[in-house]
C-alpha cells in the first residue's frame, strides 16, 4: 500500500512546476501537436503556437474544457480532409485566428491545479474541409 501512494504522490507531483500535455489519440493520425513556449503559471502569460499548416489551408486554434475519452468527437471525410479517424479533445469555449494562443493567466491561486485544452486545425476552404491537429492540456500552477 505503501509503495502505492508513494508512486501516486510521485506522479502528483510532476505536475508542480506547470505541465503542458499532449493529449494522444486526439486530432488525424498524421498530425502535430502544438506545444507551450511558457510556463502555464499564475500571473504569467501563457503561449501556444501552433504548427503550420499547409499552403492554402487557414490555422485556427480552439481553446476549452477537456473532454473525456472515449467520448471525443470523431470526424472522417468529407469533413475531415485526411481518411481519419480525426479526434476533437477539446469542448469548443474560444476560437482564435491566427492559429495562436497568448493569454494572461490570472494571479488567482484557486487557478492553480485547473485545466484547459487547445487542440489547432487547419481549414482547406477549397475542398471545405479540415484536419485537426493533436491536443494539448494545460495545467496551471503557481508561480
Amino acid at each position: 500500500m505503501r509503495q502505492r501512494f508513494a508512486l501516486v504522490f510521485g506522479l502528483l507531483s510532476l505536475a508542480l512546476p506547470g505541465q503542458c500535455i499532449q493529449l494522444g489519440g486526439s486530432g488525424c493520425p498524421v498530425s502535430i501537436s502544438p506545444n507551450c513556449t511558457s510556463q502555464p503559471r499564475i500571473g504569467r502569460t501563457l503561449t501556444v503556437p501552433c504548427p503550420a499548416c499547409k499552403i492554402g489551408e487557414a490555422g485556427i486554434s480552439v481553446l476549452g474544457l477537456c473532454l473525456t475519452w472515449p467520448n471525443w468527437p470523431t470526424f472522417y471525410q468529407p469533413f475531415s480532409c485526411q481518411i481519419g479517424p480525426c479526434r476533437l479533445a477539446t469542448s469548443i469555449v474560444a476560437t482564435f485566428v491566427p492559429a495562436a494562443i497568448t493569454v494572461p493567466i490570472p494571479n488567482n491561486t484557486a487557478l492553480i491545479g485547473q485545466s484547459v485544452c487547445l487542440q489547432c486545425a487547419c481549414v482547406n476552404q477549397a475542398k471545405n474541409c479540415f484536419d485537426l491537429q493533436g491536443a494539448l492540456q494545460v495545467v496551471i500552477q503557481s508561480f
